[in-house]
């Protein structure tokens, strides 16, 4: 074999080589990526699961206050709807920025949010010691990218 013709070999064996390495590296990252998200769930201690908010419903000093608590991995709130039992809205908020409040205020729209329902930020209807569905809609970011995950339960508002 002539001088030209080894080089060419050495050169296509050093392409493999070099495709194999970065093949392999790929391949590892994205198991060590799969790896760190399923063991970067839940914690015994955690309040909620990583992507989820949770909530503590109160009444203080005559209003109706949802205490949030939030996973490591959430970034905010898209959205935080009461709706009655049967699943129609009573109040609906739009999240639109990327805020984790301790609390909200039945009633009352966070600042940075909107009230989608009722329209025209009429106050909702009194739900004292009514039974409704909550649903929190969160943002969260994980090793594989971004998403969002709907939260709900049914709570029964305090009368006093």
């Amino acid at each position: 074999m002539n001088e030209q013709k080894r080089s060419r070999v050495w050169y296509w064996l050093g392409g493999c080589l070099l495709a194999v390495v970065l093949l392999g590296t790929a391949l590892f990252l994205g198991l060590w990526a799969l790896l760190v998200s399923l063991l970067g769930g839940t914690r015994p201690l955690d309040p909620v699961p990583s992507t989820q908010a949770g909530y503590v419903t109160k009444l203080r000093n005559g209003q109706i206050e949802f205490d949030l608590v939030y996973g490591r991995e959430t970034t905010g709130i898209v959205r935080f709807i009461i709706s009655d039992p049967d699943g129609t809205p009573v109040w609906e908020l739009s999240g639109g920025s990327q805020n984790k409040p301790p609390k909200v205020v039945y009633g009352q729209v966070p600042v940075g949010w909107t009230q989608v329902f009722p329209a025209g930020n009429v106050a909702p209807p009194e739900i004292r010691g009514r039974r409704v569905k909550v649903r929190i809609d969160t943002r969260y970011q994980i090793p594989f990218g971004p998403g969002v995950e709907v939260n709900e339960g049914d709570v029964n508002i305090p009368q006093e």
